[in-house]
């Protein structure tokens, strides 16, 4: 491209363009797929960007930005309604100049979060930065330094970047904010094969910039949230990617038909809404209220004082009224953090039932999901009658991810920045040391990303792709604070429930002492929990016992009982997060007192320590010293504790 372009954008180019024609020396530049209203357009764009090109020094104070970056930022997938100087950030200067284009909507999916998502979060408002006299990579760098704002910044080169440049900028741009240098080359590339779509714009540049992203998968979950008749339930443990799974299938939602459907997400935990907190259930409908009066689905009228309502009937009503205005309206209202909620709203679930009702009362115009961790997944198993046994017919775990949809989470964003795996055996080796998790795959990826950035710029690395190889892995997985970090979050989850940890623990502990095959049955692995917490298993019956290790299959921990032969943990990653074998030793000596310490504090009370027996753990008979292996009580008839011999390791399971 640099090459089949020395004279860069100039009168030649845009009236091949308009013509629809083919670039001589460059047959990438095929503009004969667009339409006559298509060329008209990119053509005016790129005569627009020629005419800025060639503003004298003493002129450039006297660009029109409302006039003129529109246009230029269309070609790339932002329709932007005005744009403003920022002469306070590059005052008097003449080389450059920074505007800022406002009201900016997005088309298309960018493939990092800061040139889509993230201009959206900052209320549609988009830096643009424009570059005069074809100065070096390096005083670009410099200049964009300058823009302490932190936000994405799209750059305007007028000229065309050498490939060596480009490398310089991809190799210089990760220390700065998520930049996007757009040259004369990009700028024809992109009039003929862009679309006006960010997707292929940040496809094109990210692999020449330092911007550091992850995308989510959850396909299936996705688009049963976006089904009118699909989960109303999701659920899972700490960094599964539920909250991130919610915001992606809102932005979908209403990006399937812009000014028609309506997205409203509300955080119950921020809200204080549940038990334990300042607010009752009752006060997510007045939430509720405020969020859809900012995305006018209800008028902020005052009420008259002969028509007081409920603020729930006012908000069921306004949500009619509004759906019945127009046929093609839809809602989908996304509750996250709803533990809580749930907790307080039981057993007669007045709300819930409320919330549910707004499907059937709009032909499933509206639609609610409700998202959280443990305690959303027992209602839904043990709530069989009532609203919510309805509600929760076909709830989604959100666990380990499925080997493509991790496999995916990891190359793809990779390849966006122009990074590609030596061997799929490197994939593979990842995946296994994340367990298919994905909070913990965006963690190393990050970390991997921002190896090779600095591989890049101590190498003076050539053109993409880059390979990723095994040295690179290795550096990664030796990196400490990502091992405590992937091990906290682990941890976390594993902390939502004090069962949860000593299930856990306990199945650690056999593990470090016979081996990762080794199985429990059902009555064996509770009994070996009550010697180490009698009250917190004892009250639970078979079914809510089970309910427990069905949750953490679904959160990755356990491995799927499927043949009946026993639980194990799901492989040797899980067995490396939980701990070290003195630490499970401690923490199931300890559990006891823990577990009845994190539960008093959560019933809100102060905190109980129960008192320790005198003597040693050994007299007391609800604790063993796990240094010692348990025995089976000979007055009771038992299986053969361990069956390692009744099946082989399971590949699938034990990576």
């Amino acid at each position: 491209m640099p090459d089949g372009l020395p004279a860069g954008i100039d009168h030649e180019l845009v009236e091949l363009v308009r013509s629809g024609g083919k670039h001589p020396m460059v047959p990438v530049l095929d503009y004969g797929g667009l339409s006559t209203d298509e060329a008209a357009l990119a053509a005016d764009a790129l005569d627009e960007w020629r005419a800025l090109a060639a503003t004298e020094w003493k002129d450039r104070l006297q660009v029109a930005p409302t006039r003129q970056v529109p246009p230029l930022l269309k070609l790339l997938g932002y329709d932007a309604k005005s744009a403003r100087p920022l002469d306070d950030r590059s005052q008097h200067r003449r080389e450059y100049r920074l505007f800022e284009a406002t009201g900016v909507e997005i088309n298309g999916r960018a493939k990092a979060p800061a040139f889509g998502s993230q201009i959206k979060e900052q209320g549609g408002n988009l830096p643009v930065m424009m570059v005069w006299g074809r100065p070096p990579a390096k005083v670009v760098m410099s200049w964009a330094e300058r823009d302490t704002s932190g936000a994405s910044l799209p750059i305007i080169y007028f000229g065309t970047l050498s490939r060596e440049a480009r490398v310089e900028l991809a190799a210089g741009s990760d220390r700065l904010q998520p930049l996007l240098v757009v040259d004369d080359a990009a700028l024809a590339y992109l009039a003929a094969r862009g679309n006006r779509q960010v997707s292929a714009t940040t496809q094109t540049l990210l692999p020449f910039s330092g911007v550091n992203r992850y995308i989510r998968g959850r396909d299936a979950e996705r688009k049963s949230i976006l089904d009118p008749r699909g989960t109303q339930v999701i659920y899972g443990g700490w960094g599964l990617g539920k909250s991130a799974l919610l915001a992606d299938a809102g932005e979908l939602f209403t990006e399937q038909r812009p000014g028609y459907h309506q997205t409203v997400y509300v955080n119950l935990d921020q809200e204080n809404i549940g038990k334990g907190s300042s607010r009752g259930p009752e006060a997510l409908w007045s939430v509720l209220l405020r969020e859809l009066t900012v995305a006018q689905v209800l008028d902020d009228r005052p009420q008259g004082r002969g028509k007081r309502q409920e603020t729930s009937e006012r908000v069921r009503a306004g949500i009619r009224i509004w759906l019945n205005g127009d046929s093609r309206r839809r809602l989908l209202i996304l509750l996250d953090k709803c533990d809580q909620f749930f907790e307080a709203d039981a057993p007669r679930f007045d709300q819930t039932k409320k919330l549910k009702g707004l499907g059937s009362d709009t032909k499933d115009a509206a639609k609610v999901v409700f998202a959280g961790l443990h305690s959303v997944q027992r209602f839904s198993k043990l709530a069989s009658n009532g609203p919510f046994g309805h509600l929760a017919q076909t709830p989604k775990a959100i666990g380990p991810l499925a080997p493509q949809s991790a496999a995916e989470l990891l190359v793809e964003p990779m390849r966006a920045l122009g990074f590609e795996f030596e061997d799929l055996d490197l994939v593979n080796r990842v995946l296994g040391y994340c367990s298919y998790q994905p909070f913990p795959l965006q963690m190393f990826g990050h970390r991997l990303v921002e190896l090779m950035h600095r591989k890049r710029t101590r190498r003076g690395a050539g053109e993409p792709p880059y390979e990723v190889e095994l040295t690179d892995i290795e550096i990664v997985e030796s990196d400490a604070a990502l091992r405590d970090g992937i091990s906290a979050a682990f941890k976390d989850t594993l902390s939502l429930d004090r069962r949860y940890d000593v299930i856990a623990n306990v199945l650690a502990y056999h593990a470090r002492h016979h081996g990762l095959e080794v199985r429990l049955s059902d009555t064996e692995l509770r009994e070996e929990c009550e010697t180490y917490w009698r009250k917190g298993f004892e009250q639970l019956d078979t079914e809510g016992f089970r309910a427990y290790l069905s949750e953490m299959v679904g959160l990755g921990i356990l491995a799927p009982n499927h043949d009946g032969l026993g639980w194990h943990l799901r492989g040797p990653n899980a067995l490396r997060m939980i701990s070290t074998s003195h630490e499970v030793e401690a923490r199931l000596l300890r559990a006891e007192q823990d577990c009845e310490l994190h539960e008093s504090i959560r019933a809100g009370g102060p905190p109980r320590v129960p008192r320790r027996p005198a003597g040693s753990a050994d007299q007391h008979p609800a604790r063993r010293p796990p240094g010692r292996a348990v025995q089976p009580d000979p007055s009771r008839p038992r299986q053969h504790r361990h069956r390692s011999h009744r099946r082989r390791p399971d590949p699938a399971y034990d990576r």
